[in-house]
């Protein structure tokens, strides 16, 4: 039997999360059928119509961050590497909150810039998600890093 690092099960979790964290309106088609079912996303923190939020923080690779809490200056070439793999990257601020990033098709410059300041502080605009207990952020705009 296969033992299942926490990175390992966030990572099947954020696969099975993606299509509901990123689920607004989109410009390209998905594979597979969409039920013409509507739904209430008034319990899901999700809205269409949420106002955007700046969140200033650290960004972190969410593997090595849930695993054993690595980040800051001494995890930066770690970081990054991970960032290369295409690992989830977020943003957690001095409040100890984590956002996980997620990329707005609309302005995908945006999400790749904010990756690639891993384990340096930024600030990062965009709509602000809440759903199936995963906390995101779609990057929309950066702004200063330092």
């Amino acid at each position: 039997m296969t033992k299942l690092t926490l990175s390992t099960v966030f990572s099947l979790l954020l696969a099975l999360n993606m299509s509901a964290i990123a689920g607004g309106d989109h410009d390209h088609e998905h594979e597979g059928s969409h039920s013409a079912e509507k739904h209430d996303d008034s319990h899901s923190g999700k809205s269409d119509k949420a106002a955007a939020q700046t969140i200033t923080g650290e960004v972190v690779d969410l593997s090595c961050y849930l695993d054993h809490k690595a980040k800051g200056p001494g995890h930066k070439k770690c970081a990054v590497a991970c960032a290369k793999k295409g690992l989830p990257m977020g943003i957690l601020t001095d409040d100890n909150e984590l956002y996980l990033f997620v990329e707005d098709h609309s302005s995908a410059k945006a999400y790749k810039e904010a990756v690639e300041h891993a384990a340096e502080s930024i600030t990062v605009t965009g709509k602000v998600y809440n759903t199936a207990g995963v906390r995101a952020i779609q990057v929309k705009e950066l702004g200063e890093h330092h």
